[in-house]
Order: C-alpha cells, then structure tokens, then sequence
C-alpha cells in the first residue's frame, strides 16, 4: 500500500516538475524576443550616438 502512495506522489511531483519547466522555458523564450526587439528599437540610436563619437557600435550577441 506504501508503495502505491508513494509512485502516485512521485507521478505528481513528476508533472509539477516538467510543467515549471516548461514554464521557464516559455519564460526564457520570450525574455530573449524582447531582448532582440529592443536591440532593433535601439539600434539606431545606438549608431547615430556611435557616428557622433567616432566609436564602433558593439556587435550584437549571437
């Protein structure tokens, strides 16, 4: 009888496991399109401010 209660609590904490992981993964996915979306936003700026001081503009990360 213990072991059943058992396998149905480790099923469950199974599935709450993958499911925060997914959450995170759908969390890290869209923290990283806004990144891209600032960097686009920003990019000209970042270019006209570049151009006025004679620096290079930073690469962006792949």
């Amino acid at each position: 009888m213990a072991a059943v209660a058992a396998a149905i609590i480790a099923g469950r904490t199974s599935k709450s496991v993958r499911q925060s992981e997914l959450n995170a993964q759908r969390v890290r996915d869209l923290a990283e399109r806004l990144h891209e979306k600032k960097y686009e936003v920003h990019k000209p700026r970042v270019n006209m401010l570049s151009n006025l001081s004679g620096g290079d503009v930073p690469a962006q990360k792949p």
